[in-house]
């Protein structure tokens, strides 16, 4: 993680309730928040098992634990409304707007899936995980637009999955299947047509070309 990210994110959450440091029963102070933090963000980041901070941060496991399930819930609670959205109305009419006149009528976004790694992988799901390169990993879905901004990010499929079974399961497929998203407010023209954006049509790119999603 950059530098400045880590700082922005522990100027964020070490003045909370939980990050404090405080004294214990005993009278000894407890671990400092930069401590839980690093920590947390070694499980989240590397899959290190909560017991292995206890030598670089001096952490129990519980501790560990319990700060890297905080962290995700503070994460989740302060930043949702900003970054893990779907793009707004505005937001929304600007994509497909520059998307328009690139030739690419109605397309609100470009959808990829990618491998990540897995180093540390449980043993029992070992076969589960094991791609097509024969290392295991987890699968990603993305959804950016024109400016690389990604508004859209699913983690976990296991790394046996293809493009089609990481779409099959991915919330945005789901709110797409069930009709909660895109909105159906938008019309776009293709060949001297108007097209309600009634539905929504994946057409899954090749290695070298990505996905692009679009209203159709």
């Amino acid at each position: 993680m950059p530098r400045p990210v880590f700082n922005w994110l522990f100027r964020a959450i070490y003045n909370q309730p939980y990050w404090r440091r405080t004294v214990n029963a005993t009278g000894h102070p407890q671990s400092q928040a930069i401590q839980n933090v690093a920590a947390a963000l070694r499980v989240l980041a590397y899959g290190e098992p909560s017991d292995g901070s206890d030598e670089n941060c001096r952490l129990s496991r519980s501790n560990t634990g319990e700060a890297a399930q905080r962290l995700t819930e503070f994460i989740i609670n302060k930043w949702e409304p900003t970054y893990l959205r779907p793009p707004t109305d505005e937001e929304l009419e600007h994509i497909l707007a520059r998307n328009v006149a690139r030739g690419m009528p109605g397309c609100i976004g470009f959808i990829d899936c990618t491998h990540w790694q897995w180093a540390k992988w449980p043993e029992a799901l070992g076969g589960q995980y094991l791609d097509r390169k024969g290392k295991r990993s987890v699968a990603i879905e993305t959804v950016c637009d024109e400016d690389l901004y990604i508004w859209r990010l699913f983690v976990g499929c296991p790394g046996a999955y293809n493009d089609k079974n990481v779409l099959a399961c991915s919330p945005l497929m789901l709110d797409v299947n069930a009709g909660m998203w895109p909105p159906r407010t938008y019309s776009y023209t293709l060949n001297g047509r108007s097209v309600a954006c009634c539905s929504t049509r994946s057409m899954l790119g090749t290695r070298d070309m990505p996905c692009l999603l679009c209203l159709t």
